[in-house]
C-alpha cells in the first residue's frame, strides 16, 4: 500500500508539472524548449519521425533513447516498443498535446501484445487548451512492451516521456567557464554536462557563495546565457531535475568566474635609471607594481625610441627581469600591466633610456723599449700612449712586476741581464677592461763581446787597383753591427771613413784616392756594447797602368849557333809587376804562338819552325793595371841557309853592336820618360 501511495503522489506531481512541460516543449518562444535538440532532428519526419509505425510489427525501439521526445506528429496510429529491465516494473508513460487539435489516448500492451492499460486524462496540461493523457502502472513482468499513442489522426504534435523506477540523478559536471575564471566579458554562457533522466536542469547563481540573493534559472538545454553582468565575482551551480518523477540531484559543485573590465595603471620603471650607463649587459629591469591585481607584464626594449625594431618582447609575471646578453649601444624600454581578466593598462613612460657598454679601451699604444729591444743598463723606461676613455692601466712585467697605475710610464731598476716580457691593458670609469696588447720583450745586457771579429780581406798589406774594395770579416752570434773605420794613418785619429753595417762585408760606397790606407774593425752587441778594436791592417790603392816596355833586343839563336831559339830582352818596370810577351805568324795576335808572362827583362823561347812572326810585350803592375802593349817587331827564321863560314858564326865586332845598341836603346827609353812615376 505505501508503495502504491508513493506512486500516486509521483503520479500528482507529474500531472502538475506536465501541463507547464507541454507548454515549454511545443512553445518555441518557451525559455525551456529553446532549439531542438540534436536527437530531435535525427527522428523528426512528415509523420512521428519513425514513419511505419503503425503496428506491433514495425513498431519504434525507444528503449535507447532519452526521455522526453519532443514535437511528434499524430497522423495515423504510432506505435512504440520500450524494454523494461528487471527491476524498473514501475513505469509512467506520459504524453501531453494541444487538445484543441483533436483529442488523443494511450494504450500500453504487455510482452505477447496483450492489453495493459488505458490512459486517464490528466489536467497537468500546460495551459488552456493542454492536456495529457498518463499511465501509472506495475507491470507484471520486464522485457519487451509496447505503447500506442491513437487519436483522430489531426496531425497534432505531442510530446512523450516515460520513467522507470531508477536510480536517482546524478549532479551535472560543470563545463564553462572554467572556475576562478577571470574575465572581460560581461555576458557568460554557462555550460554542463547533460545528466541521463534530466528533463530539466536548475541554475544558481549569486555575487556570495552562500547563495543569499538567489536568481533562479530552468533551462531543458545544457546551457545558460545571462545577462550582461557588472564587474564582481559570480558564483554558480547546477542540479538536474527528472518531472514525471519530480526529483531533484544534487547540486554541482560552486564554481566562481571574475567580471572585469577595468585595466590596471601604468607600472614605474626604475631600473636601470634614466640616462645611466651600466657595463652588465644582462640587465635586470625593474618596475612598480600598479593598482588593479596585475599578474602579467609585458616589457619592450628598442635601440629606437619608437619601438621600431624590438630588441626584447617579452611577457613575465613578475615586476623584475634579467635580459639576455644586450649588443653595446643605447636602449629605449617601456612596461605596461595586464590582469588576470586579460584587460591591458596603459604604457609607462617611454622617454625613458639607458646605455650598455661592456667593451674597454683599445689596448695602449706602447712607445718604449720597443719590442725586442736590447738595453745596456740595468734600469728601463717604459711608456705608452693614452688610450681614449682610460683612467688606469694594467702593466705586467714577467717575474717582477704586476700592478694597476694611472700614468701613462713606469721605471723599472735594479733589472738583471735577463729577457723580460710586458703586456698592458687600459681600464674605463665603468670598470670595463680593454684587451691586453700583445706581449712584448726587452733584454737587459751590458756586457760587451769578448773580442773583436776575424778580418779575411782586404789582406794586411793587400795593393789593388779597385779603390771600391770589399772588405770582410768573420761573422759573430748576436750582434747588432759591425764597426769599420779607414785612415791614412794609422793612429786612427781623424779616420777618413767611420761606418756601422750589419753584415760581415762592406764594400766602399765612393771611391779612395791612390794611396796606402789603414782599416781596423770591431762589433756592437744586440745592446750596443762594443767589443774591442781588431788589428791595424793596411792596404795600397794604385789606379795608374804601368810604362810600355821596349823591345832593346831580340836575336835569332842561330846567329849564337844555339839552334833554333829566339831571345828576347826588353827594357820597362821589372820591380812593380810581370811582363806578357806575345809572338804570332799573324800581326793580329788573334790566335798568339806564344802568349806567356814573364818576370824580369829577357826571355827565351822554344823552337820555331822557319818563317815571318810577330811579337809585341806589355807590362801588368802588382795592383793589377794592365799597360798599353809596346811596339809589334818583325822578324824571319830560316834555317835552311847556313851564315858564311859555316855553322860557326864568329863576326868580328858583333858583338860590340850588340852592346852598342842596347846602350843606345836605355838611353833612348830613358830619355823619353817612360819609367813610372814613383807610387805611394
Amino acid at each position: 500500500m505505501k508503495k502504491n501511495k508513493l506512486i500516486l503522489i509521483i503520479i500528482g506531481i507529474g500531472l502538475i508539472l506536465t501541463p507547464i512541460l507541454f507548454y515549454l516543449g511545443s512553445n518555441p518562444s518557451s525559455e525551456l524548449l529553446g532549439e531542438k535538440k540534436d536527437y530531435d532532428q535525427e527522428i523528426r519526419s512528415a509523420d512521428d519521425g519513425f514513419e511505419n509505425n503503425d503496428n506491433f510489427l514495425n513498431a519504434k525501439n525507444i528503449s535507447g533513447l532519452t526521455s522526453p521526445l519532443y514535437n511528434l506528429n499524430q497522423s495515423d496510429d504510432d506505435y512504440y516498443m520500450i524494454d523494461i529491465a528487471p527491476g524498473n516494473e514501475e513505469f509512467t508513460i506520459l504524453i501531453y498535446f494541444d487538445h484543441d487539435s483533436g483529442n488523443m489516448d494511450l494504450t500500453l500492451y504487455g510482452p505477447d501484445q496483450n492489453w495493459l492499460a488505458d490512459s486517464d486524462d490528466s489536467s497537468a496540461g500546460g495551459g488552456p487548451g493542454y492536456e495529457s493523457e498518463q499511465i501509472n502502472i506495475v507491470l507484471p513482468t520486464s522485457g519487451i512492451h509496447y505503447i500506442l499513442v491513437d487519436g483522430v489522426n489531426a496531425g497534432n504534435l505531442y510530446n512523450m516521456q516515460w520513467a522507470t523506477d531508477a536510480p536517482p540523478l546524478d549532479p551535472p559536471s560543470l563545463i564553462s567557464p572554467a572556475n576562478n575564471l577571470f574575465t572581460q566579458t560581461t555576458i557568460q554562457n554557462l555550460h554542463w554536462t547533460p545528466v541521463s533522466g534530466a528533463t530539466v536542469y536548475h541554475i544558481q547563481r549569486d555575487i556570495t557563495p552562500g547563495f543569499d540573493t538567489i536568481p533562479n534559472n530552468f533551462t531543458t538545454e545544457t546551457n545558460f546565457t545571462t545577462e550582461s553582468l557588472s564587474d564582481n565575482t559570480y558564483y554558480w551551480r547546477v542540479r538536474a531535475y527528472n518531472a514525471p518523477l519530480g526529483e531533484y540531484s544534487t547540486y554541482s559543485p560552486t564554481w566562481r568566474f571574475t567580471v572585469d573590465t577595468q585595466a590596471p595603471e601604468a607600472p614605474l620603471p626604475q631600473t636601470p635609471s634614466h640616462d645611466s650607463t651600466t657595463n652588465n649587459n644582462t640587465t635586470e629591469m625593474i618596475w612598480t607594481v600598479p593598482s588593479g591585481n596585475p599578474n602579467l607584464y609585458h616589457l619592450q626594449i628598442s635601440t629606437e625610441s619608437d619601438f621600431s625594431p624590438l630588441t626584447v618582447n617579452i611577457t613575465t609575471p613578475s615586476n623584475t627581469y634579467i635580459t639576455d646578453p644586450l649588443p653595446d649601444g643605447q636602449y629605449y624600454w617601456q612596461i605596461r600591466a595586464r590582469d588576470a581578466a586579460g584587460n591591458w593598462g596603459p604604457w609607462s613612460i617611454t622617454d625613458r633610456w639607458f646605455t650598455v657598454d661592456t667593451v674597454g679601451p683599445d689596448a695602449p699604444v706602447r712607445l718604449s723599449p720597443i719590442d725586442g729591444e736590447y738595453i745596456n743598463k740595468d734600469y728601463a723606461y717604459l711608456d705608452w700612449e693614452a688610450s681614449s676613455g682610460a683612467v688606469s692601466y694594467q702593466v705586467i712585467v714577467s717575474g717582477i712586476y704586476n700592478n694597476t697605475l694611472s700614468n701613462t710610464y713606469l721605471n723599472l731598476s735594479g733589472l738583471a741581464q735577463i729577457t723580460y716580457e710586458w703586456r698592458i691593458r687600459a681600464q674605463d670609469s665603468l670598470g670595463n677592461w680593454g684587451s691586453w696588447s700583445s706581449t712584448w720583450n726587452f733584454t737587459i745586457d751590458f756586457t760587451p763581446p769578448t773580442y773583436a771579429p776575424m778580418m779575411y780581406t782586404l789582406m794586411n798589406g793587400t795593393i789593388t787597383n779597385n779603390n771600391t774594395p770589399t772588405f770582410t770579416w768573420e761573422t759573430l752570434t748576436e750582434i747588432d753591427k759591425y764597426q769599420i773605420q779607414f785612415d791614412d794613418n794609422e793612429d786612427f785619429l781623424s779616420p777618413v771613413r767611420d761606418v756601422n753595417v750589419s753584415e760581415s762585408s762592406y764594400t766602399l760606397a765612393s771611391a779612395l784616392p791612390d794611396g796606402t790606407f789603414y782599416w781596423r774593425l770591431r762589433a756592437h752587441d744586440l745592446a750596443g756594447n762594443p767589443s774591442n778594436w781588431g788589428a791595424n791592417w793596411s792596404f795600397t790603392i794604385d789606379t795608374e797602368i804601368p810604362n810600355t816596355p821596349v823591345f832593346v833586343w831580340f836575336k835569332l839563336n842561330q846567329e849564337l849557333n844555339l839552334s833554333n831559339l829566339i831571345f828576347f830582352e826588353w827594357i820597362g818596370d821589372v820591380d812593380t809587376g810581370e811582363f806578357q810577351l806575345q809572338m804570332d805568324d799573324s800581326d793580329d795576335f788573334i790566335s798568339p804562338l806564344l802568349d806567356i808572362m814573364v818576370l824580369g827583362g829577357n826571355y827565351t823561347s822554344n823552337a820555331f819552325t822557319d818563317n815571318t812572326y810577330y811579337a809585341r810585350i806589355r807590362c801588368i803592375d802588382n795592383a793589377g793595371n794592365i799597360g798599353n802593349w809596346s811596339d809589334t817587331v818583325t822578324f824571319t827564321m830560316d834555317f835552311e841557309t847556313e851564315p858564311p863560314g859555316g855553322t860557326e858564326v864568329n863576326i868580328p865586332g858583333y858583338e860590340l853592336l850588340f852592346i852598342i845598341v842596347s846602350i843606345f836603346g836605355v838611353l833612348f827609353y830613358k830619355g823619353k820618360n817612360f819609367s813610372k812615376k814613383n807610387k805611394v
